[in-house]
């Protein structure tokens, strides 16, 4: 019953969000004639765009809202930064955290994946965990990680330029000077490689001819790095070369309890799937897959718009659990 009263009230405070013709009456109700235009125009903006993440709220939203802490911090950043333009820079304190954030609508689908969904949970077996970060993108990961173990061992990769800079920021900048950040790509040699960057976080290493709008960046060959160290997790989510990256280093993975990995399909490609469950199951990994898209559960009713989409999986991994 306290659900369904929540609802009909955020339902009619929504609606009155979206009709504005009472701010329109008091708007005009005062001040001159620009002044009028100007304030109407500047408060029915704000109105809108305060009033859009409301607009597809349900129950279960709602619920979720007032019972779980992570979804209201995503509800409220959602408000905050909705509407912001692609690609545009700015600014989020997120629980005493100083955050530096390259997009937007990119922050809060990781945000709402890494915090909400907690997809990059597990269950450690001490305080102070190894983990290898491939692909960090601006470090929200790594975050996730220390909040969940203060004291975990960290090394993190990103190998774009700009989102290693708010990476940076954002993880030795809030104080969290002992996780070791690289910017370089992970790789299954020692090399130089072209790069696209992509500040959404899909950029990833290029091959061929087409070299407009790419960049040189060092790579790593992380077998050499398994060979040293053993890893209590290895993330992964680094576009691609993760078809490359685990045939090479399969033999070194059998101290690794987990592994977690985001694999994007390409679309009119043939499939790489195979070359990336092969190396697992060689590794003597059990594993789980799923959908990273929640609309994701019916494949074969989806329209071709859908299924023509890059919809990314999360490959999950495991030893001895």
């Amino acid at each position: 019953v306290l659900v369904i009263l929540i609802y009909i009230k955020t339902s009619f405070v929504a609606f009155l969000l979206f009709n504005c013709s009472n701010v329109r009456l008091f708007v005009c109700s005062i001040g001159n004639q620009k002044d009028k235009k100007n304030m109407k125009r500047d408060i029915c903006s704000m109105i809108k765009k305060l009033a859009r993440p409301l607009r597809h709220l349900n129950a279960e939203d709602i619920y979720k809202i007032f019972s779980d802490e992570n979804y209201r911090q995503y509800f409220l950043l959602k408000l905050k930064l909705t509407g912001r333009p692609s690609l545009t820079q700015c600014y989020v304190n997120l629980s005493g955290l100083n955050l530096s954030i390259a997009d937007a609508d990119s922050f809060l689908s990781m945000y709402k994946e890494i915090f909400v969904n907690k997809v990059y949970a597990f269950h450690a077996n001490s305080a102070a965990p190894n983990i290898l970060d491939l692909g960090a993108n601006i470090g929200m990961s790594v975050l996730f990680f220390k909040l969940c173990y203060p004291q975990a061992r960290i090394t993190a990769f990103e190998a774009e330029p700009t989102l290693y800079g708010h990476l940076k920021r954002n993880i030795h900048g809030n104080g969290y000077t002992d996780v070791e950040l690289i910017n370089k790509a992970a790789w299954y040699e020692n090399t130089t490689l072209k790069f696209r960057p992509d500040w959404f976080g899909s950029g990833g290493i290029t091959f061929g001819d087409d070299t407009q709008g790419t960049i040189e960046v060092e790579a790593v060959n992380i077998t050499e790095l398994l060979k040293t160290n053993r890893f209590d997790l290895i993330k992964m989510d680094i576009e691609g070369a993760e078809e490359f990256i685990l045939p090479a280093c399969k033999d070194y993975l059998q101290d690794v309890r987990f592994i977690i990995m985001e694999f994007h399909p390409d679309i009119g490609q043939k499939d790489r799937l195979n070359v990336v469950i092969n190396a697992l199951v060689d590794a003597n990994f059990s594993l789980h897959i799923h959908c990273a898209d929640e609309g994701c559960k019916d494949p074969f009713f989806l329209s071709k718009e859908y299924t023509d989409c890059d919809k990314p999986l999360y490959i999950f991994g495991w030893h001895g659990c």
